[in-house]
């Protein structure tokens, strides 16, 4: 309904500005962007930068059971992150998840295992 539509608004923007704001220290904004994220039903969701273990952590099981498309290009999700993603997926979290892009990241055997 209109919940889902206005966190799906609240999280595409907020996902855009989701660096910037844990750069700057923004826990409280950075939490409202999470909670969007989860109540959304977005189909895609795209991260450029580099979040760190625990933001990747939080963003990761924020992200909504409606996502078909994660692009996660350059965003240095590592090893760690990969295995979160795929306990996620084979949770039956994503079900509808069919695209994961990971170009440019460094991603080792044990994540690749991960997601296999």
């Amino acid at each position: 309904g209109r919940a889902q539509v206005d966190n799906s608004v609240r999280a595409r923007y907020g996902v855009a500005l989701l660096p910037s704001l844990i750069e700057a220290g923004d826990p409280s904004n950075v939490q409202l962007v999470y909670d969007a994220l989860a109540g959304s039903v977005l189909s895609q969701v795209s991260i450029t930068s580099e979040l760190g273990a625990e933001h990747q952590a939080k963003l990761i099981d924020a992200l909504p059971e409606t996502l078909v498309e994660l692009l996660l290009r350059s965003a240095k999700i590592g090893d760690a992150g990969v295995q979160l993603l795929a306990d996620r997926m084979q949770r039956g979290k994503l079900s509808k998840l069919v695209i994961v892009d990971l170009a440019g990241n460094v991603i080792g055997r044990v994540g690749a295992e991960a997601l296999a």
